[in-house]
């Protein structure tokens, strides 16, 4: 009850808050004593709690995470609001300046182990484009193109789909979340 991990690596440098959760720890290194600072010589099968993020962490992760993968970005800011709402505000740079605003809702899906974010209001430099999009039957999994199924975010359809587990590789995380929540500047999930 009531830990905090700190995750740095790779670009990922979160505060993960737990204010409880049951887990197996499952050691790597069998001959060493079990160090939980070293993420590296244990695994995770998590089974239930709650475990808890703030959006200005997920914001400097995302802004690393993409970066490495898409160069055109030049900054990020992701808030998280009460009512599982989140906003996004992109921006890149290709031959011009774009703004690109998100405003939608965040849901668990426990049966593939994954959140979607499927949004309802989409701008582009101040222009809503949603309703254009929604007049000629455009999903953003066809005009927008991220990551691939099998890696830790992807768009299909009306949204954008992550994996938790798969943003880090160590320790090796197994679980799954059952639901989210979001409140002013957090977000928690449910184990």
């Amino acid at each position: 009850q009531n830990l905090i991990f700190k995750v740095n690596q790779e670009g990922i440098n979160l505060g993960v808050k737990v204010p409880h959760f049951e887990a197996d720890f499952y050691d790597r290194t069998p001959d060493d004593p079990l160090e939980f600072k070293n993420f590296t010589s244990f695994d995770l099968n998590l089974k239930n709690g709650i475990v808890e993020l703030s959006d200005k962490e997920i914001t400097q992760t995302a802004k690393t995470v993409i970066q490495k993968k898409t160069p055109l970005l030049k900054d990020i800011k992701i808030d998280f609001l009460p009512g599982n709402n989140v906003n996004a505000d992109i921006k890149v740079k290709k031959f011009i300046n774009l703004r690109l605003q998100l405003g939608g809702t965040l849901n668990a899906n426990p049966v593939n182990n994954t959140l979607f974010y499927t949004p309802e209001k989409i701008t582009l430099n101040k222009i809503p484009i949603k309703k254009i999009m929604d007049f000629f039957g455009l999903e953003l999994g066809e005009i927008v193109k991220l990551g691939s199924p099998s890696g830790s975010y992807f768009t299909s359809g009306k949204s954008i789909y992550f994996t938790p587990t798969e943003f880090v590789d160590n320790p090796k995380i197994d679980g799954h979340i059952t639901a989210i929540k979001t409140g002013n500047g957090t977000l928690a999930a449910m184990i």
